[in-house]
Parts: C-alpha cells; structure tokens; sequence
C-alpha cells in the first residue's frame, strides 16, 4: 500500500450555513514516505505504507495504473459535500491529477458517493519509491462543504503492483477531513524560538479560537505526545526529564465539541524544534579533518584510526571485562599503557 497524507484548505474546512456557503480544497499527497517519527497529521490514521523513508537504495518500488477517490455526499457531520450532482460532476474541472493521467467523475451507492478515478489512458503506470522525486499530487477543489461540523471519511483506493507488468489488485485507506464553523480554528503551530538549548523545555505558540474565546494567540509548553491540550487554553509544563536533547517533533492536538454535538473533534499540528549541542546517534560518521571530543569517547565496536590519535587523558579499548587495553597519565607526565590478554600482564611507561 503506498503512503498517503491528505492536506485541507483551509485547515480544518470551514462548514457552510444558509448566509454563508462556504468551498473547500483535499489534496491527497501520495507515494511521501515519512520516518515514522515524524507525526505532521492525525496520528490516529493508517500507518505510513509500504515504502522506505528517503527512497530507500531503490530496491523497493510500487507500481500504480489507478486511483480512486470517494466522497461522501450528503447533510450528516460525517459528508463532506451537500452539492447536488450537477454540481459534482463538474468537480472534473477543479480536478489536479498525475501529469498525462486522465480523470472521470461519477455518482455512486445511490447518490451517497462522488467517485474521482484517475488512470493514465494507454494504461501506463507510475513507479514510486519513497524518494519525494516519485512522489505525485491528486487535489480537488471548489468542494461545496455542507453544513455538518464533524469529520468525513474519505476513501482511496490504488491499483497497485510491486511488478511492472502484473500483479496488480485494488487496496484501499482512508483518512479524515475535519470541518469546523467559522466561530472555531486552531492554526499557526511554531516554536518560539525555533530552537532550545540542550534539555531545556521549549516553548510552543499557536493561534486559536472558539465560540467562548476571542481570538488569540496562545503559548505554553509541552512535551512531545504526552500531553492533550485543550485548544481554549495553553498546554501545560513538560514532564521531568522530558526536555529534548535532539532536534525533535512536537504534536499538538486541539480538542473541539462542534455544537449540536456531544462528541468532541481532534485537529492535530506539528512542528519541529532545533536543538543545540544536540544528542547524535550515528550509524556511520567520518570526518576528513580534525575531530575534537570535549567529553569521553566511547567506541562498543572497531575503532580505527587512519592517522595519529592524541590523547590527552585517558582511552581505554574493549569493555568491562573484555578490555585489552588501557592508555591513562602517569608521574611526571608520562603515559602508562597496559596490556591485557597477552601471556601475561604487561606494563610499560611511555
């Protein structure tokens, strides 16, 4: 299954009413591998597909003839559209599909479905790998929004393969496009500053607003998935030990009850804070000049040296009690080596 992130405009939709009828924009980013640790949307949606963060080395591609988009149609909070079937089938005109690829739009499940199929017309396919190069856009625009605060579940639906020339089944997902009235947003995620020093709590701002609160810009502080902050209010202080030590992702979820209701509606933001000094954890690091540790230097595996170490305290190879050697200062400036695993236990002063 490939990767999916839907994005709104505007974020969440904006519900229509009789005064004010109100349009909105889906765009469904397709075949974007994000690390799993990096949370932009709703948490609670299908994971993240099938293929590697980056690309990967290539070896994994996922091969697309088709693509299809349901939308509910209807007035309850869970449709998104109350637009009547002129009016959708004349969404193939607000339509961005892959280049070259074609479009049709239809009226399904007795009027309760606005079905977009999208495929290329010498039946061709795209490859995707993960890498953003791959990646491709589906976007439909203008969408009449119904009246419904809520959330509406949208389907899509790919004919996929991981060969070029057979193979292929239809697989589907979901995600879900938040609608809220106008008396209600929540918007403008970003730390201030943009970075912390290492282990300090970072402070976090945003925008908000909701039928009891004018608008305003709350800030506050919190760590990253551990807390649930109210959107009529800043959230709380870090736990202890909580504070980031590596440039880190912090969601945010706003939690809204749309009138009428008794069910509450969650928008989630992200945004990343930078840190300095930060924790680096590396499978491979190489340097091509000057490599200064200002603390201790610990290698649990090879350590090679190309050209001259210089050690000014003490460095100690292997661990434990595996070590076999051990270089540290000794009177008068010199330097002791001692040697373990030899036939016996050697010392000597340098």
């Amino acid at each position: 299954m490939l990767p999916y992130i839907l994005t709104t405009t505007p974020s969440p939709l904006a519900t229509s009413s009789a005064e004010d009828p109100r349009v909105g924009k889906i765009m469904f980013q397709i075949g974007v591998a994000l690390p799993d640790s990096v949370l932009f949307f709703d948490p609670r949606e299908p994971g993240e597909g099938d293929l590697p963060p980056g690309g990967g080395d290539g070896t994994i591609m996922i091969y697309a003839k088709a693509f299809q988009i349901d939308v509910p149609v209807g007035d309850r909070r869970d449709d998104l559209t109350h637009a009547d079937r002129d009016t959708i089938l004349g969404l193939d005109r607000h339509l961005t599909n892959l280049q070259g690829w074609q479009h049709t739009v239809e009226l399904v499940n007795g009027g309760k479905t606005a079905r977009f199929t999208m495929r290329h017309p010498k039946g061709e396919h795209h490859v995707f790998t993960g890498a953003t190069a791959t990646a491709a856009a589906i976007s439909i625009d203008v969408i009449p929004i119904n009246r419904g605060e809520g959330e509406a579940t949208i389907v899509i639906k790919e004919e996929t393969s991981s060969s070029p020339s057979s193979g292929y089944t239809w697989k589907e997902t979901s995600r879900r496009a938040q609608k809220t009235s106008s008396e209600y947003y929540f918007r403008n995620l970003y730390p201030v500053p943009p970075w912390v020093e290492r282990g300090n709590a970072p402070v976090l701002t945003w925008e908000g607003k909701t039928k009891r609160t004018p608008p305003s810009r709350f800030t506050g502080r919190t760590a990253a998935g551990t807390t649930r902050p109210s959107s009529t209010a800043p959230p709380g202080l870090p736990d202890a030990g909580q504070e980031p030590v590596t440039d880190t992702t912090y969601l945010v979820e706003a939690i809204h009850t749309p009138e009428g209701t008794t069910t509450p509606a969650s928008q989630f933001m992200a945004t990343t804070i930078q840190v300095k000094s930060p924790d680096i954890q590396a499978n491979t690091l190489t340097t091509e000049g000057t490599a200064t540790i200002g603390g201790v230097l610990t290698a649990w595996s090879n350590f090679t040296a190309l050209k001259d170490v210089l050690v000014e305290g003490t460095a100690t190879f292997g661990r434990d009690n595996s070590r076999v050697a051990e270089l540290k200062p000794g009177p008068s400036g010199q330097k002791c080596l001692t040697l373990w695993g030899l036939s016996i236990l050697s010392t000597g002063w340098m």
